[in-house]
Parts: structure tokens; C-alpha cells; sequence
């Protein structure tokens, strides 16, 4: 891939086509969907990434997980009980498999 000056498109890029993720654009610095369906929008097709990000350059930028990208993420709420649910899933199911973990903005993880 060559260099992209706009490093959240190239990222976009870089997802659909290294991991084969889905992505849509999100309001830059925000959660909500750019598109009218938001992760329903969601894509591996590099010419509609690159209008996406050519009409809002300043996007974040969302993955669509499940089945569309081969993964799925587990939310775990610090403010609504989601590391005491963990444990209790931990318990149940004698664990869970390793996996890549990411710290969210509210103390959570994913």
C-alpha cells in the first residue's frame, strides 16, 4: 500500500485489506455512524472506503464485527457490573480463550 498523507483513510484501508475487517466512517472523535445504516454500511470495498473518506476526511473509524469480519468483541461495562459478569463467565466456562484485549475510554475493556 502506498502512503497515504490522510492517516485515518489509510487506516480504513489498511483493515479491509490486511484483516479483511468491515469498516464504515464514525463522527470524528465519536461513536455514532456517519452513514445513514452505520454497520450495516459496512465494508471491504477499497473505492467506497475511499469516498467515504474522501467526503469526510476527519472520520473515525468503525469495524463491524461478526461474521462480515471474522470476529467478535466482548464489551465489558465497568459502570454497569461488566468485570463481575466476566468473572461469572470465567467460572461457568472454565475460562476463555487468550485473545487480544483493548482498554476502552470509560475504564472497560474489549
Amino acid at each position: 500500500m502506498e502512503k497515504d498523507s490522510n492517516k485515518l483513510r489509510a487506516s480504513a484501508i489498511w483493515y479491509a485489506q490486511k484483516y479483511g475487517w468491515a469498516v464504515f466512517p464514525l463522527k470524528p472523535r465519536e461513536k455514532t455512524p456517519q452513514t445513514t445504516n452505520g454497520f450495516k454500511d459496512a465494508t471491504k470495498d477499497l473505492t467506497q472506503i475511499l469516498q467515504w473518506w474522501q467526503r469526510w476526511p476527519d472520520a473515525n473509524i468503525g469495524i463491524a464485527t461478526g461474521a462480515i469480519s471474522g470476529f467478535w468483541v466482548l464489551d465489558i461495562d465497568k459502570d454497569h457490573g461488566g468485570f463481575e459478569t466476566l468473572d461469572q463467565l470465567i467460572k461457568d466456562y472454565s475460562g476463555l480463550p487468550r485473545t487480544v484485549e483493548s482498554l476502552t475510554g470509560s475504564g472497560g475493556n474489549h
